[in-house]
């Protein structure tokens, strides 16, 4: 099963990303868009792995839950991969820098490498995916929006627990399912 570790956000900052989303989708075509269920911050891809590498990863996400208290995680701005691009490959909204966040993903990051996943080579920078550009339509209306957008409040969520998704791909769109979720202390 395919599988990643991400943080759940909260619903208020999904519908204010949505209705973002809505008016970038008048303007645009060639994204896909994320749909708002499917909103988070991953944290950790862990790619296809089998129910025993699920356990022990269940058991990883309870021991690092134990030394992490809970926190709140602004989202701020909208953005595009790569950077400035004129030619984008993603759109995302990003995140206040969050100290906690980044100590969470550092210690997952470090305990899953003892159970043999490895490190990510890039630095950890929290952002969601609103949208994977597939064609490279005229964006040049969509880049004046997302200027527009980039300091842009959107909420605030109350991160208090890790979850493990399993993730099914479809055509209409991956769907994620919880497996398991681990409660900050």
């Amino acid at each position: 099963m395919r599988t990643f570790i991400a943080v759940k956000l909260d619903p208020r900052t999904k519908e204010k990303l949505n209705s973002m989303v809505v008016q970038l989708k008048e303007i645009s075509s060639g994204i896909k868009w994320v749909r708002p269920e499917a909103m988070h911050v991953t944290l950790k891809f862990l790619g296809n792995i089998d129910k025993q590498k699920a356990d022990q990863i269940i058991k990883v996400m309870e021991y690092i839950s134990q030394s992490h208290g809970l926190f709140h995680l602004t989202c701020v701005g909208v953005g595009t991969f790569p950077k400035k691009s004129r030619k984008p490959k993603v759109i995302w909204a990003g995140f206040n820098e969050c100290g906690p966040l980044k100590t969470l993903h550092s210690d997952i990051e470090a305990e899953l490498e003892k159970i043999g996943f490895s490190r990510e080579n890039r630095d950890f920078h929290p952002h969601l995916t609103l949208g994977r550009i597939k064609k490279s339509p005229a964006l040049q209306d969509l880049f004046p929006e997302l200027e527009r957008a980039e300091q842009k409040e959107f909420g605030v969520t109350k991160v208090d627990r890790v979850a493990l998704f399993k993730s099914t791909l479809t055509p209409s769109g991956a769907i994620y399912d919880i497996l398991h979720e681990s409660r900050l202390q």
